[in-house]
Formats: C-alpha cells, sequence, structure tokens
C-alpha cells in the first residue's frame, strides 16, 4: 500500500517531535523484504485486537498497556499530534 510506505518518515517525525519512541512492525506475509533492523509482528493480543485488518495500524502504548484504540488506515498529521497531546500530558 503506497500511503503506509509514505507515511513511514510522519510517523517518525511526529514520534520525534514528543520525543517518543516510534516501532515499526512489519506486516508478517511482508517479511521476505525486511532488513536486519526490521520486528515482525507476532502478538497474539494485538492479533485479536485486529491490528492486520488495515495498514498501516497504529498502537499507542505505555509500559505494554494500549492507551488509545487501534487506529487503522492513515490518519492526517492533526490527528496523531492531537491523539498524542491528550495522551501523554
Amino acid at each position: 500500500m503506497p500511503m503506509s510506505l509514505m507515511g513511514r518518515p510522519e510517523a517518525q517525525q511526529i514520534a520525534d517531535d514528543y520525543s517518543l519512541k516510534y516501532i515499526e512492525v512489519l506486516d508478517p506475509l511482508a517479511a521476505h523484504n525486511k532488513d536486519d533492523n526490521q520486528i515482525v509482528f507476532s502478538s497474539k493480543r494485538l492479533l485479536k485486537k485486529g491490528v492486520l485488518n488495515h495498514f498501516p495500524s497504529v498502537v499507542f502504548f505505555c509500559e505494554g498497556e494500549i492507551l488509545h484504540p487501534i487506529v487503522q488506515g492513515y490518519m492526517n498529521t492533526g490527528y496523531f499530534k492531537n491523539t498524542i497531546e491528550r495522551l501523554f500530558k
């Protein structure tokens, strides 16, 4: 999905702007294209919550706890910034 790939730098920049850790995880069906630094999705907990239903999916979490419903599909920068400000302030 081109938008998924094109949104990666934007997601990283938003995380950097808020000093948050950004963890990118690959779809297991795309793992044949991974490099050594990438993580392949394997969480049964997130699978049950539907994280693989649509890409990209974004999960906001802290200390292993999910803080917000999983965001499925591309959202604009404003949406993510508003969500981060609400969750982490």
